[in-house]
């Protein structure tokens, strides 16, 4: 990871759809959604990248890569609920980075139709460490629509994101998925 770092360092790919960030800059909001959990430790987790909209790219010092949708609360990963340990570290470096401009990483409207277009077209291309927001968030009340987005600062949004409910982890190996347990020690 860290010679990932020195060779390419931070930044927006993919027009501003996927971002390289400072893990430090989010520990915060590792802090948030870690803390008090047995298995995830906030100190061996590290947010590499984001989407536009705030899926997270975590990199985790005993499970490798996680994918975190922070907007539905929610995470999944055979290894996460199997109890098996992940693949190699550098192999599961480069399949996490392989599947970010995969319509997974964007959000859809209310009527299933793909929002990051739409967002660059209305409001704009990211900078850095920003993304598209909705507004109010959605889980007090806030609509998935294009009219709903704005730019807003990632670390900030997401930490508040974070404080909204527990994340989910979802076991992917069973048809539709079930809720494995809640990750942290929420209440917070």
């Amino acid at each position: 990871m860290v010679r990932c770092w020195e060779k390419y360092g931070i930044g927006t790919v993919l027009e501003g759809f996927f971002q390289f960030v400072d893990p430090i800059k989010y520990s915060d909001v590792c802090e948030t959604i870690f803390t008090g959990d047995s298995e995830f430790k906030p100190e061996r987790s590290h947010i590499v990248g984001l989407s536009a909209f705030g899926n997270l790219l975590v990199w985790n010092e005993d499970y490798n890569i996680i994918s975190i949708d922070l907007v539905s609360l929610r995470t999944f990963g055979p290894t996460l609920t199997k109890g098996e340990e992940g693949p190699e570290k550098n192999l599961a470096l480069i399949g996490g980075l392989a599947v970010v401009d995969r319509p997974s990483f964007d959000e859809h409207d209310s009527d299933g139709k793909a929002l990051f277009k739409p967002a660059v077209q209305s409001l704009g291309r990211l900078k850095l460490d920003q993304i598209y927001g909705f507004v109010p968030i959605l889980a007090l009340g806030g609509n998935r629509s294009v009219d709903h987005l704005k730019i807003v600062s990632a670390p900030e949004h997401l930490l508040i994101l974070a404080q909204i409910g527990p994340v989910s982890l979802l076991d992917r190996t069973t048809p539709y998925g079930h809720k494995a347990r809640d990750i942290g020690g929420y209440p917070r």
